[in-house]
């Protein structure tokens, strides 16, 4: 990866920014997911009887080794070229000639099995998506480990203390959207709807200015209230960032938006973008703080989504630590 432009990839492959190659099988209708939570063992069959079996899809495309869209290349007369693959996938013009190779969890496909018709793209990208309602709802993990929200935040923050951090969260998330939109904009002719997370989050991420920016800002507010160490540091960073984290997200989203209409993308950017913010600041106060604040289930959704992005990214490296921290 060391040699890998990330950006220059992004700019000559933009279909490929979809992020994940992903879809359902055709014989369950189950998702092909790359989750601990998600993973099935799946078949990847082409027309003439041979078979590829995955125990552990990644979410790139390859199955037992062989990689999908070569397959389809294959499979419609051609060399096993990955980019010929992908663009007869996507080639209207063609739909109903194409064949495409088929995706079940059982080892045989179904009788009759159409190979003109694709397996049903998974908009979720291979990504394991708990329900809308239990999104944020991971937070009494931490309260069964250290009380109800209410009764700790009022040992750690004071009401005006508490507005301040909001200003300060509000203040820092406004500089770096304005940030975020310079870097989106230099790169607007490329960015459309098929243009997904990771094509965004890999722009923003490998922006010098906005990972120092990032860094600078966590560093600030550790030292301005000063969070301590350990357990103690954990606790007090969870009572000031889990009430005002629309503070920090809402001038993302907003930005964001302006590139994107996908509500769901908005909010997996700002929520990875939070979560990173928040384990800068949790390093700041050492390793032992960092293990604290992943008990916290308001940031799990961001973890989980960093997680699944960060695949082929190389982050650049002021970021490296608070991604290591949230992921590892």
């Amino acid at each position: 990866m060391d040699n890998f432009d990330l950006k220059k990839y992004l700019s000559n492959n933009p279909l490929l920014t979809e992020g994940q190659f992903s879809w359902f099988t055709q014989d369950t209708n189950t998702q092909i997911g790359s989750e601990p939570q998600n993973t099935i063992t799946v078949y990847m069959h082409d027309n003439k009887g041979n078979v590829w079996r995955e125990d552990n899809y990644e979410g790139y495309g390859e199955f037992g080794g062989k990689d999908y869209y070569e397959l389809l290349d294959q499979m419609n007369g051609g060399s096993g070229d990955r980019q010929a693959g992908i663009d007869l996938a996507f080639d209207e013009e063609k739909k109903g000639e194409v064949l495409f190779p088929a995706l079940t969890q059982d080892s045989l496909p179904p009788y009759g099995h159409d190979f003109t018709e694709e397996a049903n793209h998974d908009p979720d990208q291979s990504w394991y998506s708990e329900d809308e309602d239990d999104y944020y709802d991971e937070s009494d993990k931490w309260d069964d480990l250290y009380g109800e929200d209410d009764e700790e935040d009022e040992d750690y923050l004071q009401e005006n203390e508490s507005d301040e951090f909001e200003d300060d969260l509000t203040k820092i998330g406004n500089a770096l959207a304005g940030e975020i939109e310079d870097e989106l904009e230099k790169h607007e002719k490329e960015i459309n709807e098929a243009v997904g997370i990771v094509g965004i989050l890999g722009w923003i991420l490998l922006s010098n200015t906005i990972a120092n920016m990032l860094s600078k800002l966590a560093k600030k507010l550790s030292a301005k209230y000063n969070w301590g160490e350990g357990e103690e540091a954990a606790k007090k960073i969870y009572a000031f960032t889990h009430k005002n984290e629309e503070a920090f997200k809402a001038p993302i989203k907003r930005v964001v938006g302006l590139f994107t209409k996908d509500e769901k993308k908005k909010r997996i950017i700002s929520d990875i973008l939070y979560a990173i913010m928040i384990f800068t600041m949790a390093g700041q106060a050492g390793g032992e703080a960092v293990q604290y604040i992943k008990k916290a289930g308001y940031l799990k959704g961001g973890i989980y989504s960093l997680k699944a992005a960060i695949k082929g990214i190389e982050v650049n490296q002021i970021l490296k630590g608070a991604v290591e921290d949230a992921v590892s």
